[in-house]
């Protein structure tokens, strides 16, 4: 009987690494997805997005401190070292309220 391990869910590129070993590597280095996204700027679930989905900013950094380059973690999401679809650039700053935009939530 031969057994079949899928390595990637669909939404992963065929030779893009397991979330599980991005995070292990982030450990091996003192790092926590969480840790990581806060100390760059970002909210706690930057780089935990950045698992799932492309955001080139966020890759380069996990990339940084597992000490390679985004192109050799997710293959997929570049071609000759360049983000296919970049996306996602902003960081996380003060929140803004309604009142912030000139919306008091009342009417007239």
């Amino acid at each position: 009987m031969v057994l079949t391990i899928m390595r990637n869910s669909s939404k992963l590129g065929v030779d893009d690494w397991l979330p599980a070993r991005i995070k292990y590597e982030l450990e091996l280095k003192g790092w926590s997805l969480r840790q990581l996204s806060l100390a760059n700027g970002y909210g706690e679930w930057a780089m935990k997005e950045t698992l799932r989905k492309h955001w080139p900013a966020c890759e380069k950094i996990i990339a940084e401190v597992i000490g390679v380059t985004p192109d050799e973690i997710w293959p997929s999401r570049y071609v000759n070292g360049e983000p296919i679809h970049p996306v996602r650039t902003h960081r996380r700053g003060p929140h803004r309220s309604k009142a912030d935009v000139g919306d008091t939530g009342k009417s007239a």
